[in-house]
């Protein structure tokens, strides 16, 4: 693929960004709760692809290919 991903660890809901993977990985059993988890995330740290997918989520199958082209360009900075 051209480029190095390194995964970071973060200890279960250690974060905001922790908690809305841990609350998308189960998509179908989310709660008004969580959406409104997505809501703060979205207007939190998250930038790009990722976060315009949070705003208005919809089945997208280039999205993983476009979040790794993201990776690429900001290795590449």
């Amino acid at each position: 693929m051209g480029c190095r991903v390194f995964v970071e660890h973060l200890p279960r809901m250690s974060s905001v960004e922790a908690s809305v993977a841990d609350h998308l990985s189960r998509l179908s059993s989310m709660e008004v709760e969580d959406w409104d988890l997505l809501e703060e995330a979205a207007a939190g740290s998250l930038e790009g692809a990722l976060k315009e997918w949070i705003q208005d989520p919809t089945e997208d199958e280039t999205l993983p290919f476009v979040l790794l082209d993201e990776t690429k360009f900001r290795m590449d900075t």
